[in-house]
C-alpha cells in the first residue's frame, strides 16, 4: 500500500472515520482479521456505526486501495519472474467493481452524475417466476442503503445514481490498473511472447428488473468481458460464438503449446480465434440457486435465453425428471433487449424452446 495508508476493513476503505473505527475493533477481535467470523463481526459493527457505506470517493493515490496495490505487487512478482529465464504464468484478480464501490475521486470525476441514466426497466419479466428474482441482501449489507430504500423496497433513484456512479469509477479505476500492466509488458519487452486474457467473473445488475448484484439468470448477471491477446497479434476478431468462463484454460494450454487435460469440460477458443470454425459450441450454460431446493439453469445463444427451474437434488447428474420442472422462462433478445416477457408460453415460440431445453439437458444431464 502507498505510503501512509494500511488495509483498512478488507482494503476498502481510507476515510478517516473508517480507519478509526477499524483501528479500535482491531485491538477487540484479536487473532487473523481476514478469519470468516472475525471479519463478518468487523463488518456488522462498522455497519452499525454507519462507516460500512456501499460508495466512497476520496483524493487518495491508486495504491491506497488494494486494487492499485495488487497492481503494484503484480508487476514486481513479473520483474522477479522474467529473471528466471522460464516461462511463467501469473494471474492478477482485481477486486473491482465489486461492491463497496471504492475509488480515488479521480476515476469519479471522470463522470457527471447529472448525466447518468437509470437503468430502463425496473420490473419483474411478465410471465416470470416471482423466485427468479431475489432482494439483494448484498447491497443492503452496507449502512448507507436502508436509509435509501423505499417503503416497497427499490432504491431510492438520487441513491441509484450514486451507485452507478459509484460502479463506473470503480470501472475505470480498474482500466487504470490494467493499463499498468499492459505498459509494463511493452516496456519490459514481455509483451512480445506473452498471451493476455482479460476477463471478468460475472455481470451486474443495477437497478434492472428492480435487481441489484448478481445471483440471476438474467444477461445483466451472467455476461462477462474476455478479451484475448495472442503476441502475433494476427487474429484480430469479434466472436460472436457462445463460450464460458470453463473455455479459458484449454485457450491458454493451446495458445502456450500445452497439451490440454482430457479431464476439462471446457473447449479451446483457439480454432475460433484463428477463424477455422464460426463457433465450439451451441450455448453458454448458467445457474443459479433459490432456497436451497431450486436450481434455475440458464443456456444462452445467439438471440434467446431459455431458463429451466428444477425441484429437488439438483446434484444428480444421471436422472433428469421433467416432473421436477417447477417453471421455465424464454426471452428473444431481438425482440426484447430489456427482459420484459417471458415467451414459454407463446405457441410460435414452442420449437425454439424445446430446441432450447434439449441442449440445456444435454449439457447438465
Amino acid at each position: 500500500y502507498a505510503k501512509g495508508y494500511a488495509p483498512t476493513a478488507n482494503g476498502n476503505y481510507q476515510s478517516k472515520e473508517a480507519q478509526e473505527l477499524y483501528s479500535e475493533l482491531t485491538k477487540k477481535y484479536a487473532g487473523d482479521l481476514n478469519n470468516n467470523n472475525t471479519w463478518r463481526k468487523l463488518r456488522n459493527e462498522m455497519k452499525r456505526a454507519g462507516v460500512r457505506k456501499s460508495v466512497e470517493a476520496i483524493e487518495v493515490p491508486d495504491d491506497a486501495y488494494t486494487d492499485g496495490a495488487i497492481t503494484l505487487e503484480s508487476i514486481r512478482q513479473m520483474e522477479k519472474l522474467s529473471k528466471m529465464k522460464k516461462p511463467f504464468f501469473i494471474a492478477i484478480g482485481f477486486h473491482k467493481p465489486h461492491l463497496p464501490f471504492v475509488a480515488p475521486k479521480k476515476y469519479w470525476d471522470l463522470y457527471d452524475r447529472e448525466e447518468i441514466g437509470l437503468a430502463a426497466y425496473q420490473k419483474k419479466a411478465e410471465g416470470a417466476p416471482s423466485y427468479a428474482y431475489h432482494k439483494f441482501p448484498e447491497l443492503k449489507n452496507y449502512s448507507d442503503i436502508p436509509p435509501n430504500l423505499t417503503p416497497e423496497g427499490r432504491v431510492k433513484e438520487d441513491k441509484q445514481k450514486e451507485l452507478v456512479h459509484g460502479y463506473y469509477a470503480a470501472v475505470s479505476y480498474i482500466d487504470a490498473q490494467v493499463g499498468k500492466v499492459l505498459d509494463y509488458l511493452e516496456a519490459s519487452g514481455l509483451k512480445a511472447n506473452t498471451s493476455i486474457v482479460l476477463v471478468g467473473d460475472h455481470g451486474w445488475h443495477l437497478g434492472d428488473h428492480g435487481l441489484w448484484n448478481k445471483h440471476s439468470n438474467y444477461e445483466q448477471a451472467t455476461r462477462t468481458p474476455l478479451m484475448i491477446y495472442t503476441p502475433d497479434n494476427s487474429m484480430p476478431r469479434q466472436i460472436s460464438s457462445p463460450v464460458e468462463l470453463i473455455d479459458i484454460f484449454p485457450s491458454l494450454c493451446d495458445l502456450s503449446g500445452l497439451k490440454i487435460p482430457n479431464s476439462l469440460q471446457g473447449m479451446s477458443l483457439f480454432k475460433v480465434m484463428k477463424g477455422d470454425i464460426d463457433e465450439i459450441k451451441k450455448v453458454a450454460l448458467s445457474q443459479s440457486p433459490r432456497n436451497g431446493n431450486r436450481m434455475g439453469y440458464a443456456v444462452r445463444r445467439d438471440r434467446y435465453r431459455y431458463i429451466m427451474w428444477y425441484f429437488g437434488d439438483y446434484t444428480d447428474r444421471e436422472n433428469f425428471d421433467d416432473s421436477r420442472i417447477l417453471a421455465e422462462e424464454l426471452y428473444d433478445y431481438a425482440a426484447d433487449p430489456l427482459e420484459k416477457v417471458s415467451l414459454q408460453d407463446q405457441q410460435e415460440y414452442d420449437q425454439i424452446k424445446d430446441k432450447l431445453k434439449q441442449q440445456l439437458i444435454s449439457v447438465v444431464w
